[in-house]
């Protein structure tokens, strides 16, 4: 299997640091561009808005495992 262990030089980088701008900026434009989101609808219906949603929440969750990836510094990668 795999070895996990934490990686905190990480945290310190230059890479990590903009993960993490990356990942609050994402929550950020995730919430203004559902700030106008009512009961019943979703803030990934249908039209430019959207899909802008869409992308943008596909992208967070991306970063958020990348982050996660990096800062466990998961080496699982060999079969």
């Amino acid at each position: 299997m795999g070895d996990i262990g934490i990686n905190t030089r990480y945290l310190s980088s230059n890479r990590g640091v903009i993960k993490i701008i990356q990942i609050v900026v994402g929550f950020i434009i995730c919430s203004l561009l559902c700030a106008s989101w009512h009961g019943g609808r979703s803030c990934f219906g249908e039209g430019r808005l959207g899909y802008c949603s869409g992308l943008n929440f596909v992208v967070l969750i991306i970063n958020i495992v990348l982050f996660v990836i990096n800062f466990l510094n998961i080496l699982a990668w060999r079969l």
